[in-house]
């Protein structure tokens, strides 16, 4: 008799994050909105970059920094991108958070438990 396991990636859309993890969900921008610490690279920037933002659409990130009561460029990027790619899951955007240029496995740890093989 031979077994055949057959593992299932469940592919939670980034979108839906919020709504199973709020936690995890601020964690992410939190993080997010920062370099690592002696790093000029990963922040809510180069996200943007990858996803192809616009220039001006970064612009318009940074300055949540200085408007008070919201003051999270990455919450505001997160939000875009589930309007912009709906069909973009978690899955995908860790695969973004580990390209060299971002190098986010801080992040890429808060996310991987909504990845689910099974």
């Amino acid at each position: 008799m031979v077994f055949v396991f057959l593992f299932v990636t469940v592919l939670l859309p980034l979108r839906q994050l919020k709504c199973v993890s709020l936690d995890a969900y601020q964690r992410v921008w939190k993080r997010l909105d920062k370099q690592p610490e002696g790093t000029e690279k990963g922040d809510f920037r180069n996200v943007a970059e990858e996803f192809k933002f616009a220039q001006e659409d970064v612009w318009e990130l940074e300055k949540e920094f200085k408007t008070p009561g919201s003051g999270s460029p990455s919450r505001h990027l997160l939000e875009g991108l589930g309007t912009r790619r709906p069909e973009l899951t978690v899955f995908e955007f860790i695969k973004v958070l580990q390209i060299p240029v971002i190098d986010r496995d801080d992040i890429v740890d808060i996310l991987k438990d909504y990845v689910i093989s099974r």
